[in-house]
């Protein structure tokens, strides 16, 4: 399948042709799922955190002896029933961050891109080179491509600097690079421009795709004719 290349005038200005992995192949939306599952774990940040009775100060001595006391006995005051002791099953740091098989996040990369491409969401445009990082030149790239106060998202090959300070400021606008796609911010997202190192890129990742094909249902046996032998 071939894809046209737009320039910054929407004109055309050339051809790209895609692997079968963007459009008939290669979506598997498992690898989406686990893709984004991991993204919001890398980012859950987990320093909620409460003392225990192990944790909390003071408990060496016994408050009062065993028996004869005349109240419920008691073996330390960090004990969760004293006021000021432990918190009973109490929050504890924890690292919530794992990491993805690398073949598992080319494959979500792929069936992303795959699925917008088929809902016809991606404009691949001329490759993006800006010479200072002003807001207004990266405006003026993009006022004939797209309305500035829609929301869109830029993919490249390498986010250089001037890119990254131009489109910071712009309230609706996302700059990513494609070796550092995050899955979450283009699943809510209909507008994407890519650029063409950045498709030539996807084009060339190598990835182990299993296709599962549907299993043929065994054909019923024919009846025997009359007079045929039928075995036994």
């Amino acid at each position: 399948m071939k894809k046209d290349i737009l320039g910054f005038q929407k004109q055309k200005v050339g051809e790209v042709e895609l692997v079968k992995a963007l459009t008939d192949e290669g979506i598997q939306m498992g690898s989406i799922y686990y893709k984004l599952v991991n993204e919001n774990a890398n980012i859950h940040i987990g320093t909620a955190f409460k003392k225990n009775r192990a944790l909390v100060s003071g408990g060496g001595k016994k408050p009062w002896k065993q028996k004869h006391m005349g109240r419920a006995r008691s073996g330390s005051n960090t004990s969760p029933v004293w006021v000021g002791g432990g918190r009973t099953f109490g929050n504890q740091r924890k690292n919530y961050k794992f990491q993805l098989p690398s073949n598992l996040k080319k494959i979500s990369v792929i069936s992303l891109f795959n699925i917008k491409f088929r809902q016809d969401m991606i404009t691949v445009i001329d490759n993006i080179k800006l010479d200072t990082p002003r807001v207004k030149e990266f405006k003026d790239l993009f006022k004939n491509l797209a309305d500035l106060k829609d929301r869109f998202i830029v993919v490249v090959l390498d986010k250089d600097d001037n890119l990254k300070k131009a489109s910071g400021n712009i309230k609706n606008v996302g700059v990513y690079s494609i070796k550092r796609i995050i899955i979450r911010k283009f699943l809510n997202n209909n507008r994407i421009f890519i650029t063409k190192d950045a498709i030539e890129y996807l084009n060339k990742l190598k990835v182990k795709i299993n296709i599962s094909k549907e299993k043929k249902k065994p054909s019923k046996k024919e009846a025997p004719k009359k007079g045929a032998s039928v075995k036994s």
